[in-house]
């Protein structure tokens, strides 16, 4: 974590003629009538060895409206698209900010940790860095969270929670309760902004504004092999599984979204 590196917003060296010229240059020209495989053989093999060649500079496609983690450079990549208003205004409410980008980041920062992630070390070279320990931890922790979204309920269209599903909830987990401590390290006056004309506080506002992505549908019967659980479920579940939210909304022993015992991910 301490080599992990962020690139953020636009790659400057996009505004540089002459970088851009010589970026090109490697790359072939191919005709119209010219072999596909061909020119992708070439393009592809130019692509290997900018990235060994040009280790320092990066360049990413800045209208990409997520952020994303690259295990080989161990690098966060926040493109300007993820930076618009709608999901991060700069002037916005902190609380939000924290809540919606925060827990993103949060979440492509977890992938260092995932399955693929400990196969990397710090310096993105594949060297396994796992002991059996952390691997036995880990695969508990899959278990349990699977039996945490198995008591949120499940319909029909749900997808059923393979490997790469149960190691997106274990991220989904880590990353919200990441975000809400580095939320709670904010200063009083901007941790306890609310908005106005609401009746809550600004502890519900946070636990309402990381789950404002799950409000939308998705047909899963289009993705039988697909990566992710339900949006309702990615709310709920990390919710359920943090002392903070059932403290925050009072719920009781008994209740639904405050089990015993929780999940953890540390």
């Amino acid at each position: 974590m301490g080599k992990l590196k962020a690139h953020i917003g636009s790659p400057g060296q996009k505004l540089d003629e002459n970088y851009m010229n010589q970026y090109y240059a490697r790359f072939p020209d191919i005709p119209p009538n010219g072999s596909f495989f061909g020119g992708w053989l070439k393009t592809r093999s130019a692509l290997v060895h900018q990235k060994w060649t040009d280790q320092t500079n990066a360049i990413f496609s800045i209208s990409r409206l997520t952020s994303y983690y690259v295990y080989e450079d161990n690098v966060v990549i926040i493109p300007a698209g993820a930076l618009l208003p709608v999901f991060f205004p700069a002037d916005g409410n902190a609380v939000l900010n924290y809540a919606k980008l925060g827990n993103d980041l949060a979440h492509k920062i977890m992938k260092a940790f995932d399955r693929t992630g400990i196969l990397y070390d710090e310096n993105g070279q594949v060297n396994p860095w796992n002991t059996t320990a952390t691997v036995q931890r880990y695969i508990f922790n899959m278990r349990c969270l699977h039996h945490s979204h198995e008591k949120a309920g499940y319909s029909p269209l749900d997808l059923p929670l393979n490997e790469t599903v149960a190691s997106e909830n274990v991220a989904d987990l880590a990353a919200a309760t990441t975000a809400h401590a580095a939320y709670q390290m904010l200063h009083t006056s901007e941790r306890s902004n609310t908005l106005p004309g609401l009746n809550i506080t600004a502890e519900e506002l946070y636990f309402i504004g990381r789950c404002t992505d799950a409000c939308k549908y998705k047909n899963y019967t289009d993705t039988p092999a697909g990566h992710l659980s339900r949006p309702s479920s990615r709310c709920e579940v990390p919710a359920m599984n943090m002392e903070a939210f059932a403290q925050t909304y009072g719920c009781s022993a008994q209740a639904r979204m405050n089990p015993s015992p929780k999940c953890s991910v540390w």
